[in-house]
């Protein structure tokens, strides 16, 4: 999305987000390491730019 790329080229380390169909579910992005982390589950995921 527009927000997450604004916030890598910003140079920020992470975004937080809400995802999901009703917009509740919590995540974050961290771009040094390349994850997006779910603190509702501690579920973590490689992520990477196209």
């Amino acid at each position: 999305t527009a927000r997450i790329e604004d916030a890598y080229q910003r140079g920020l380390g992470n975004v937080r987000l809400k995802t999901g169909k009703m917009d509740d579910t919590p995540m974050e992005l961290f771009f040094h390491e390349m994850i997006q982390f779910d603190p509702k589950t501690t579920n973590k995921r490689k992520i990477r730019r196209l």
